[in-house]
């Protein structure tokens, strides 16, 4: 295995080149035209399948379903150029379909989370103005239930058995006039494409406009070094109303490979899905990385992984030695998609739990002050940005989007540093940070010290309020799979934390969790531990009382 990754350290160029090699290469102007692209090239070499239902397309398929779904969509005025049209579905063939059939008619598309409910959805009908929606025959109860603007019985197509009055999906080819579908209008570079609504930390999401440069861009930095691989498989396994599938979806087609789809995300099974396909790609979360060893680990065809969470230098490289491939960490949102990026030549000892590396492709990067000055090397500042292939702003929210894009940068709202030689570090979101003591505290370096220990799963720390210090730090808790709060007791907690962090970043307050509110981007949603009780130090372990409250 070690052999394999000095290999592919041979392959890749320095990132100086990669940049270079990267930025000269002619991309297409539109996700529909980059299709017809990849069918031309590519032909009848099998572009997906989706392994839970047996559907499979090849690339000169793939143009040409998508084609006839854009073309019965028109034709049966369901959607056209302009059209918001929302998209809630489970990951099935019908999504991915629908999507790249809307890029080619010049709508925008709406992806709406499975997992919302009838306030949720509603929310983002309205804002998003959506004016027809393509669901699954499971969630026409929520639709129901939506109080509010909606689209009309009419507009709602149905994957499935559809009711009467409603469209079926399935009618769509049978609707399509024969031949290649033109689209009625000239799709720009610059064409919204999509309206992507971001998890957000308080109150409803914001509706992030994104383009089809954006999506061209940025899937082709998630691949900017593993094209050089030789990559012929990946796998993905992230919802696709969640932006990261629809990006790893494009980045796949961008490699050119076969893209083995799962139903659903899954720590416990990727590992045994990216043996049964033998990927040699994909996009993976911390908790995959943290589940126990199998004698199972090394027996993988992967080359690399991208991650968008960090370990410590030491653990990055017991998993890397354990998985036998390059794992890479990469920042970026919604909005700028991929920023930063940590080369394949990185050494492990450059890695850490903030660790994010280098300008990626087409971004400008600096750490800025409250003012907007740039800071000296080494201070925190927020991180901003620029390039082409960022967000367009916050549809219908002009406040929000003065506020994000401010003289030409995208203001990030995360805390991070550049040291002197260019490489930069992120320090977690700039209200993610507890002020104790008029010391500032980063809420992810302190949780990453804790899921460094034997036994902890997972860590989230919030701020309590406190006349005597102004805030102090509560820690949130999820024990690994066989390890309860007697085996891993709070003084042992805190002698590893001790050991680890300064005395003033200690968590003063513990409490143990079967599980933490998450988003369908598996970041833990905070705002929800915070509002769940109006006492935070309710039934938690005080460090200073050495007692339970």
């Amino acid at each position: 295995m070690a052999d394999e990754r000095a290999n592919n350290l041979r392959l890749v160029p320095p990132p100086d080149e990669v940049r270079r090699l990267t930025e000269a290469l002619s991309l297409p102007d539109s996700i529909g035209d980059f299709i017809r692209e990849r069918a031309a090239a590519l032909g009848e070499k099998r572009a997906w399948h989706f392994f839970a239902d047996g559907d499979e397309i090849t690339y000169a398929g793939l143009d040409r379903e998508t084609d006839r779904i854009a073309a019965g969509l028109l034709e049966k005025g369901l959607a056209g150029p302009g059209d918001h049209v929302g998209i809630m579905l489970p990951n099935r063939v019908e999504w991915p379909l629908t999507w790249l059939a809307l890029m080619k008619l010049g709508a925008v598309v709406v992806p709406i989370n499975i997992g919302y409910t009838a306030r949720e959805v509603g929310y983002i009908l309205d804002n998003a103005d959506v004016s027809a929606v393509v669901l699954g025959e499971e969630h026409l109860p929520i639709l129901a239930a939506v109080e509010g603007p909606r689209p009309d019985s009419a507009r709602t197509i149905v994957v499935g058995a559809a009711p009467e009055g409603f469209a079926a999906w399935a009618d769509l080819r049978a609707a399509a006039p024969a031949g290649p579908f033109a689209p009625p209008v000239e799709i720009a570079a610059d064409r919204l494409a999509t309206i992507q609504y971001t998890s957000g930390t308080t109150g409803f999401p914001k509706g992030v406009m994104l383009d089809h440069r954006y999506w061209l861009i940025g899937s082709q930095n998630a691949i900017a070094e593993a094209r050089f691989l030789g990559i012929e498989r990946t796998l993905l396994c992230h919802a696709f109303h969640y932006m990261a599938g629809q990006h790893f979806l494009l980045a796949g087609l961008h490699l050119g490979a076969e893209l083995a789809i799962a139903p659903r995300l899954s720590i416990r099974n990727w590992m045994v899905w990216a043996r049964e396909h033998r990927a040699q790609f994909g996009l993976v979360t911390g908790p995959l990385l943290n589940q126990a060893p199998t004698p199972e680990d090394g027996e993988n065809e992967i080359k690399m992984l991208v991650l968008s969470y960090g370990f410590t230098a030491e653990r990055h490289d017991e998993i890397e030695r354990r998985f036998g491939c390059h794992v890479r960490n990469v920042y970026g949102m919604t909005e700028n998609m991929m920023a930063l990026y940590v080369p394949i030549h990185a050494p492990t000892a450059s890695l850490g739990p903030g660790a994010v590396g280098i300008l990626a492709p087409y971004r400008e990067v600096r750490i800025v002050d409250e003012k907007g000055e740039d800071v000296p090397d080494g201070a925190p500042g927020e991180i901003v940005s620029r390039g082409p292939g960022h967000t367009q702003g916050y549809y219908k929210n002009a406040e929000a989007t003065a506020t994000a894009l401010r003289g030409g940068w995208m203001h990030s709202g995360d805390r991070g540093l550049r040291e002197a030689d260019g490489w930069h570090q992120f320090l977690g979101r700039m209200k993610d940070v507890i002020r104790r003591s008029s010391e500032n505290i980063s809420a992810i370096e302190v949780e990453s010290v804790l899921v460094a220990m034997d036994g902890i799963e997972r860590a989230a720390c919030v701020a309590v309020p406190d006349d005597k210090r102004g805030e102090e730090v509560k820690a949130y808790l999820v024990l690994k799979a066989g390890f309860t709060p007697e085996t891993v007791p709070p003084a042992t907690v805190l002698a590893h934390c001790e050991a680890n962090l300064a005395a003033f970043k200690i968590p003063r307050f513990l409490t143990y969790r079967e599980e933490l509110p998450t988003t369908a981007s598996d970041k833990v949603e905070k705002h929800k531990l915070v509002a769940e009780t109006k006492d935070l130090r309710a039934g938690s372990y005080d460090r200073e009382t050495d007692a339970w409250i």
